[in-house]
């Protein structure tokens, strides 16, 4: 799927960096995409197991799939989101599951 380790903000600006891209958000809101260095194209098997990582420093989110950086956004906007939730999205429709084996969350400031 598409959607897999992409950036979407909920109850706000919506899908932010496609899996495979980097935004950059300037102070005005202008809107910059570029291709993200090093990210895969390729659609994960979501059927298996898979490692998922989210660096936040700053005004700067990373996610990455198995090691692979697959969406980045750089937001200096007035929009930015502020403050810490984390959260695992399901959309209505067809019944489905999520499986997580273990999370782990950690402050990067110390």
């Amino acid at each position: 799927s598409n959607y897999v380790a992409m950036c979407y903000e909920e109850g706000g600006r919506g899908i932010l960096a496609e899996r495979g891209s980097a935004l950059v958000i300037a102070a005005d809101g202008t809107r910059t995409t570029s291709v993200l260095e090093g990210a895969s194209a390729a659609a994960p098997d979501i059927t298996q197991w898979h490692t998922y990582r989210v660096v936040a420093r700053g005004n700067t989110v990373e996610h990455f799939l198995d090691g692979v950086p697959t969406a980045k956004i750089t937001d200096d906007s007035n929009e930015q989101a502020k403050g810490a939730h984390f959260g695992i999205q399901i959309h209505a429709g067809e019944p489905m599951e999520v499986r997580m084996r273990s999370a782990r969350l950690k402050r990067l400031d110390r």
